[in-house]
This record gives C-alpha cells, structure tokens and sequence, in this order.
C-alpha cells in the first residue's frame, strides 16, 4: 500500500504468530465459554487495530536530519555526523531503522549504510555515524528512507526523507623539497585574470565578435541575445605574478589524491611567501578549464574547497596543448602529473 509515498508492508511471521494466538483463544474460549477469555479475545482484536492506527498517524510527527560535526576533514582522518530522530507526537513505535548512501561526488564514488534508532514520546533522540575517510574530495552523507515498525510489530511503515550533510575532504599536503620549489619558481607566470573577488588583476577593455578560440566564460551573454551574435569580453592584464597549477585528474583515485596532495603542499609553500597561486583542472561537461586563484594562505582551505566541488574528469586529455590553445596568453606554469608511477611537476614554458 502507498499513500503520499509511504509504503506499508505486512511483517507475515508476526502476523502468523498474532493469527495462530488468535485461533488457540477462541477454541478455548468455545470450550469453556469463558468470560475472562472472552474479555482476552476482545483485547486481541482491539489493539491490532490502535497498533496500526497509532503507527500510521505517528507518520505526519516523524522528521529526520544530519549534520556534520567536521565540515573540512583531512585524508585517513575519521569524521563523525549526527542524525536526529525526532516524534513530535505521543505515539509510541518500535525501533527505527534509517538507510541511506555516502557519495565522494569529486570522485563519483557511492557507498550504502544503515543505522537503527529508538523512537521515544516527544523526544528528539540522536546518534554519532562515524565514518573513516580514506580520499579526498567532497563527502556526502544523504538519508533517503526511514522505516518503522507498530508497537506490535505487525506492519513496516517506510517513510521517504531527504536530508543530507556535507563534508570537504583535503588532501595530506606533500610538503616539497627546497630542489622542488626553486625548479617550480619557472612556473611563475603574469595574471591573465582571476576569480577571487577584490583580487582581479585584469580589466575589460572592449567588446567584439566571439571567434574560435575564445573562452566560453569571457562570453557576454545579454550582449550577445541582444545582437543576436556571440560577443565577448576583451580583457587587458594588469601584471601580476602568480604561481599556475595545471592539475591532470584523469588518473586513478590513489594517483588523484598524490597529486591533489602534492598541489596542497605546493600552494601551501608559495602562499607562505605571499606569492599567489592560481589552480587549473579540466571540466569536460564545459570543455573548458576550471580555476580557482588562492591569493593568501588564510584563504587556502576554503578556495581549495571549490575544486572539490567539481568532478574529476575520467576522459584522458592532452591538457597542456587544450591549454595553449584554449589560454594562448600563459606563458609558463606547473604541470601536476604521473610521471614515472608517481606524483610529480614539470614546468612548461611557451616563452
């Protein structure tokens, strides 16, 4: 049975037991003729019927949440979230059992889990899921259906839900060797523009026709409606140096994290010497670049948080030469990729 997407579902063991009980009473009862079993009899066909009604009204007075008690966590580290049961009514009802999924959504990884909870009289109760972290990216923990049973036990009543909570998960950071970070200082490159509000270092200059090349973002949409042609942005640079990471996702999760990790530890040490550094990583649904600038490390955990945000890209691409076509003004960057079964950058120079 379904009513505003409940679901009812007989428990037949229960209801066998409760029939066969039912049987022994009233043959007694015809053989002795028995008030008091007849008074027993009554009972037995009373409180079936509260048990259920009381069960299907509970259904409006039952909620669920989570929250997440970590909101940034690290690799390998444990994060703990916390759903709440709550019974705005006085009716009473066998143990709740809550099922839902656990989506890396930068990973595209999915994972089930169940949990059991008391439903109490006008109560909120709650429960601490923990749960071990093993990549990183961004962790959501969703409920989608809850499901309890009437005091006695005769019928499941599942109730969908929809509440979720969320977590970014960073990477270890790979701290670099002082031989690292002098060969990666060539891949410190004028802003050609960022996106970090009040830290723009390029400015439009005019507007013209789009032509092939052109970066989709730079597109000036009501422009371009009213004229009934694709116009676009013409941008002037205004010097700036900055640190360009180019980020090759495509690899497996292990080899993913090293990189992100190495990323991490890259960002960290030029941002420590205030040199600002500007992450690119490919999106294939746009077929553009995505890119985060970090310009101060107090903002590293937050704009770091914007990557995991996105989804890796599964296709194998030629990123650097996408890269000089689709951003022809960068000169100079870091390449973040596998070389040679691990985690390492090049810099590429078009100077």
């Amino acid at each position: 049975m379904r009513k505003e997407g409940v679901r009812i579902r007989i428990c037949l063991a229960h209801m066998l037991c409760y029939l066969f009980l039912l049987a022994i009473l009233f043959g007694w009862f015809l053989f002795l003729k028995s008030h008091f079993l007849l008074t027993i009899l009554v009972l037995m066909l009373v409180l079936p019927t509260c048990s259920i009604g009381t069960a299907w009204w509970m259904r409006q007075f039952l909620s669920v949440r989570i929250a997440s008690m970590q909101p940034v966590l690290q690799e390998g580290e444990e994060g703990i979230w916390r759903i709440y049961l709550q019974n705005d009514s006085y009716g009473l009802a066998l143990s709740c059992t809550l099922t839902g999924n656990v989506e890396n959504t930068f990973l595209g990884t999915v994972g089930e889990w169940k949990a059991v909870m008391p439903i109490s009289m006008k109560y909120t109760e709650h429960m601490d899921l923990p749960l071990g972290v093993q990549y990183c990216g961004l962790l959501k923990v969703k409920l989608h259906t809850m499901e309890y049973r009437d005091p006695m036990g005769l019928l499941r009543i599942q109730k969908p839900v929809q509440a979720f909570a969320e977590s970014v998960i960073l990477p270890n950071p790979q701290k670099q060797t002082e031989y690292h970070r002098e060969g990666f200082q060539a891949g410190i490159s004028e802003a050609e523009e960022t996106l970090s509000k009040g830290h723009d270092f390029s400015e439009v200059t005019d507007m013209r026709e789009y032509r092939p090349g052109d970066r989709i973002k730079d597109i000036h949409w009501k422009l371009s409606a009213k004229k009934q042609d694709l116009m676009v942005k013409e941008r002037a640079s205004v010097a700036q140096s900055q640190v360009i990471l180019l980020l090759d996702l495509s690899e497996g999760y292990e080899m993913v994290s090293q990189i992100l990790g190495l990323a991490y530890g890259v960002a960290q040490d030029f941002l420590d010497t205030y040199v600002p550094v500007r992450i690119l990583w490919w999106d294939e649904h746009q077929y553009d670049f995505e890119e985060v600038l970090i310009a101060e490390a107090a903002a590293l955990e937050d704009r770091f948080g914007k990557l995991l945000h996105s989804q890796i890209c599964r296709t194998r691409q030629n990123l650097p030469e996408l890269l000089q076509r689709l951003r022809p003004a960068l000169q100079s960057y870091v390449y973040l990729h596998q070389i040679q079964g691990a985690a390492d950058g090049e810099v590429i120079s078009h100077v």
